[in-house]
């Protein structure tokens, strides 16, 4: 029986008669006590920092708190979300440690009040104090198993502490509390690229757009990834929408300025160097990217003159060191060049250009043991550099060894070859143009699975499925991925998830386009190549789709009527056989 049912009833919930002087104590325990004009006065004063808070306009917000603050009988646990309240607005002033302070007193006064740890991890994160940081996101979470934000940002504290895969682990609990914002995605973006995984980086970039279009961070984020890909004309696209919305980000100017010199745009290209300057005049990576232009350019003098300019301001720029190595080359100031280049490999033994600028000046000068030394450096480092093998061969007579080393059996006649930096590569001797990246999701060596051609509308379109690590996002379960090659276009589509542990992404295939949709529930839509009237290079393929097989003559014009019946009928008998991979795939 409920307290007011007892009450109208006039006896306990044992029956006994209850005396009409408590039923009356009880009632007026029960009527709020009147709150003070005071108070009243401060939570209305608490209300308008919100509002001013939320617009944007902080300034406004602090003096409100402060007014609601100054204020004697507010509850302690009231007390403390308003000092949070006033601990984010000065934050946003970039006054961090009045900030903390703000959450202190908060945390101080409710021990247990999420939000608070929350604020203040962020503005440690910003300070630099990762580990304090991760703590107060580790107590957040703790009070509030669920709170979003607080993945969200540890996360990033992760990120920055150069720890990716604890950040994806995290991100990807901020997705699946908060599927439709596109912060986490962006954040778990820039995580997969710093992996060098660049196609689960679009795949999360695109969609944080999808979310947002006007999304500028994701955008220029997703830029820099075609850059690398050396897809210019997407980066191209992508940059333009971000500088729209932010015109004054120096950094922005300065990588699309890079991306329309590789598509020899040079006058839009040294455009966008200048503005760049304009709005950060002491930043040495401007004046160091504008100058390996000029070098290019064979305009030495302006060349010199950016990257001297460039260690004025950073002394200790290795590469800016490497780029003028190579101008004073270029003006025969061979001694020049050799301090230049060594001072460059000081700082970092890992630039190539500078190993080249030196062994070329030594070849020249007759020292050919120094020169093939540091040639055999350069290869060290890339197997695939031509400079380094074009040098040796010059220099002994005979070209290097370059073979890339194979990794587990052949499928198909796709070979897995490791790549510097621990990378790995499919490559194929029937498509040398082709070298398919096989982005790992956790530790392990990656595995050849399945391979197979599509046919009819996706005619020159090949599947890859490989194994991709155990994921540490995914409490250590196995993946799979497919890699989507575009035979005709001698390129990569996409890569995309296939398993996560037992469970299994939907793909769907319409109109030329693939939407494929992860376990998680998040989708990602690629378009593909149309059909194309010419012939893929023929290949027996074991058609894992029919369960058996070949499709080396789909598509081929020089085939009779009777053999495409001929080749319908088997196809349908193929289909009564064990369906695979291709039938689970286009459901």
């Amino acid at each position: 029986m409920r307290i007011v049912e007892v009450l109208k009833a006039g006896c306990s919930p044992g029956g006994r008669r209850i005396p009409p002087a408590v039923v009356i104590a009880v009632f007026l325990a029960l009527i709020p006590a009147p709150v003070p004009a005071a108070v009243q006065q401060a939570l209305l004063q608490v209300q308008e920092g919100g509002a001013a808070l939320l617009r944007g306009n902080y300034a406004k917000a602090l003096s409100h708190y402060n007014e609601a603050l100054n204020t004697t009988g507010l509850p302690e646990s009231r007390r403390a979300t308003v000092l949070n309240d006033r601990g984010v607005a000065k934050w946003r002033l970039a006054r961090r440690k009045e900030a903390i302070e703000d959450f202190n007193n908060a945390v101080e006064l409710y021990p247990e009040y999420a939000a608070a740890y929350n604020n203040r991890g962020n503005v440690l994160l910003e300070l630099g104090h990762l580990e304090v940081a991760i703590e107060d996101f580790d107590r957040a979470i703790t009070l509030s198993p669920n709170y979003a934000a607080a993945f969200n940002n540890r996360a990033n504290a992760h990120l920055t502490a150069g720890q990716p895969e604890k950040a994806i682990a995290d991100f990807r609990k901020a997705i699946l509390l908060l599927p439709t914002n596109p912060v986490p995605y962006n954040g778990r973006g820039k995580a997969q690229s710093a992996l060098d995984r660049n196609f689960g980086a679009l795949r999360d970039f695109s969609k944080a757009i999808a979310l947002n279009s006007k999304y500028v961070t994701a955008h220029s984020n997703r830029a820099l990834i075609y850059s690398r890909m050396e897809d210019y004309s997407k980066a191209l696209q992508d940059f333009t929408v971000a500088l729209g919305g932010n015109t004054e980000n120096a950094e922005l100017y300065l990588e699309s300025a890079k991306v329309y010199a590789e598509r020899k745009d040079y006058r839009t290209a040294f455009k966008h160097y200048s503005k760049a300057i304009e709005l950060d005049p002491d930043n040495a990576k401007i004046f160091g990217s504008r100058a390996e232009l000029y070098e290019k350019l064979r305009d030495f003098e302006r060349a010199l003159a950016d990257v001297s300019h460039a260690l004025m301001l950073d002394p200790d720029f290795a590469e800016a060191h490497a780029t003028r190595a190579a101008i004073h080359r270029a003006l025969d100031d061979s001694q020049n060049a050799l301090a230049d280049a060594n001072k460059a490999l000081e700082l970092d033994p890992r630039i190539l250009k500078a190993y080249e600028v030196r062994a070329l000046v030594n070849e020249a000068a007759g020292n050919n043991a120094a020169a093939e030394k540091d040639y055999r450096a350069m290869l060290k480092r890339d197997r695939l550099s031509k400079a380094a093998q074009e040098g040796i061969e010059r220099l002994t007579g005979v070209p290097p060894e370059t073979d890339l080393e194979q990794v587990g059996e052949p499928l198909d006649n796709w070979v897995i070859r490791k790549l510097p930096g621990g990378k790995y590569a499919a490559t194929n001797e029937r498509y040398r143009k082709l070298r398919v990246p096989l982005e790992m999701y956790g530790p392990g060596t990656p595995q050849l699975l399945e391979w197979s051609r599509l046919t009819r509308q996706y005619n020159g379109i090949g599947m890859l499925r490989y194994y991709a690590g155990k994921s540490a996002a995914h409490n250590d379960a196995r993946t799979e991925y497919i890699a989507v090659v575009d035979l005709y276009g001698n390129k990569i589509a996409t890569i995309e998830p296939f398993k996560w542990g037992s469970k299994t992404a939907d793909w769907n295939w319409k109109d030329g386009f693939v939407e494929v949709t992860d376990p998680d529930g998040v989708g990602n839509t690629t378009r593909l190549r149309r059909p194309q009237p010419r012939v893929a290079p023929t290949e027996e393929v074991t058609g894992w789709w029919w369960g058996g097989g070949s499709d080396d003559s789909l598509g081929q014009s020089d085939r009779s009527r009777s053999a495409r019946d001929n080749r319908s009928n088997k196809q349908h008998r193929r289909r009564e056989r064990s369906r695979g991979l291709f039938d689970f795939l286009f459901r």
